[in-house]
């Protein structure tokens, strides 16, 4: 191997571990988002399980009323 090959060479591998790096970032950053989205989710069903539990008091009173007008 001359001395062109190793300099190409070292320049890719160099370039190779920068890139390596940067994913390794971005990785970090997607692998943060999903869990902010993981917990926005979670609280979106809590939520939703909540507003039916609350929701189905009303709908039977509702019901009742209308067989009692009947």
């Amino acid at each position: 191997m001359n001395d062109i090959s190793r300099q190409r060479l070292k320049r890719t591998l160099s370039s190779v571990l920068i890139n390596i790096d940067d994913m390794q970032s971005e990785l970090a950053i997607v692998r943060a988002q999903c869990k902010l989205l993981q917990e926005e989710m979670r609280a979106i069903r809590v939520n939703s399980k909540r507003n039916r539990i609350h929701s189905i008091p009303s709908v039977c009173s509702h019901a009742e009323k209308s067989e009692n007008s009947a």
